[in-house]
């Protein structure tokens, strides 16, 4: 049963588990258990200690993999979105279903899924996770409308700020936080091998 979050109780109890830190980490054994544990350092890195925040964001052996993953997920909440409003898309799926085409294209806008940027000089963050092209539109420069939140599912103003400039429906950042959290759940759940279940 879902609560007004729209989270299933379990779901929302981990994800408070996590903001609290009372998850069976390495460090947190060897600190606040006290169960013997001697090296804290990551199981899968064994570079940094293992925190809650060392495992649901900054561990280099899972940035390009399970990280990536979750960052996806909330992204194609808001390509989904852009797709219907501008007519490239007809259908809504829900997000963990949707799979991004890498171009959508009608007579009036142009929408890209992580494709590199030409540009005239050597720029080093030429790759958009969403690029969209309004056909119709005069030659402006490109808005940078960047989407922040935390693992856990804050959502800064400026978030709301680059919603509102796309347009995009008020309760959009309810499901890039959803999204946030579930998959930030996904990932500690994964990492200590606790057995997941559905959000």
């Amino acid at each position: 049963m879902h609560d007004s979050s729209g989270l299933f109780p379990e779901t929302e109890g981990f994800a408070c588990a996590i903001m609290d830190q009372v998850l069976a980490t390495k460090n947190y054994l060897k600190f606040i258990v006290k169960d013997g544990t001697h090296d804290d350092r990551c199981r899968r890195c064994l570079q940094a200690p293992e925190t809650i925040q060392h495992v649901i964001g900054s561990c280099p052996k899972l940035s390009q993999t399970d990280y990536k993953h979750r960052h996806d997920q909330v992204a194609k909440i808001v390509h989904q979105k852009l797709a219907l409003k501008y007519g490239l898309l007809s259908e809504q799926k829900p997000y963990y279903k949707y799979r991004p085409e890498t171009v959508l294209e009608n007579e009036t806008h142009k929408l890209l899924w992580d494709r590199a940027i030409l540009t005239d000089k050597t720029t080093l963050c030429n790759r958009p996770d969403i690029t969209l092209v309004d056909k119709a539109g005069e030659n402006h420069p490109p808005n940078r409308h960047r989407g922040y939140y935390t693992t856990l599912g804050a959502v800064p103003k400026t978030l709301h700020n680059s919603l509102e400039a796309l347009r995009l429906p008020y309760g959009t950042f309810l499901q890039l936080q959803k999204a946030a959290v579930i998959n930030t759940r996904h990932i500690a759940r994964k990492f200590l091998n606790l057995p997941a279940h559905n959000a």
